[in-house]
């Protein structure tokens, strides 16, 4: 009987000694994958620490672009490609007396649609649609029918593409120049006479 005892202990303690070094040898694979899921978890923390880092970067200068655009003096209008307008800045509604939700939807045509002929509408869009920025004087009238000249520029705005799916106007008045400016020829002329 103790011979059959001795025999089944040695066996338990040969089947332990297996069993352990099978729990060891799961240990180690385990230990392998947390090893190596832990480093792809650093890497993968590390690139999105990064990306946030770029996002944070690229919100502030988007904040600084929108505060720049809000307080500059020249009026700014954006355009979809139709153009309907999405955006106006401060500015805008100072000079024409119009609110960016009023102007919303709204072609820029319809501030100056009287004081100009259909030429001068096509010769801004024939230059604009061909990628290219116009540049001139408008005519605008404001909320109280007075009108005033504005220097301009109408830029097209392109997707990565290279297709136009914006355009951006920047415009300055320039009535009171214009004015001193024509006292001043007019003051030439009278010290021409005499």
């Amino acid at each position: 009987n103790m011979g059959y005892l001795n025999l089944q202990q040695k066996l338990q303690t040969e089947e332990l000694i297996k069993i352990k070094a099978q729990l060891e040898k799961h240990q180690l694979n385990l230990e392998d994958i947390v090893q190596e899921r832990t480093e792809k978890l650093v890497k993968l923390n590390s690139q999105l620490s990064c990306e946030i880092a770029q996002r944070d970067e690229l919100q502030k200068n988007q904040a600084r672009l929108v505060s720049a655009i809000e307080n500059v003096s020249e009026t700014i209008v954006i355009t979809d490609s139709t153009p309907k307008i999405i955006y106006t800045n401060p500015a805008f509604e100072k000079s024409t007396g119009y609110s960016d939700q009023e102007a919303k939807g709204r072609s820029p045509i319809e501030l100056n649609l009287e004081l100009h002929d259909s030429r001068f509408f096509d010769d801004i869009y024939r230059t604009i649609r061909e990628g290219k920025v116009w540049r001139g004087r408008i005519k605008t009238k404001n909320r109280e029918g007075q009108v005033f000249t504005e220097d301009a520029s109408v830029t097209p705005v392109k997707d990565k593409d290279g297709n136009t799916v914006n355009y951006v106007a920047i415009k300055r008045d320039i009535t009171k120049e214009l004015e001193l400016e024509s006292q001043l020829l007019q003051t030439s002329k009278m010290e021409a006479i005499g």
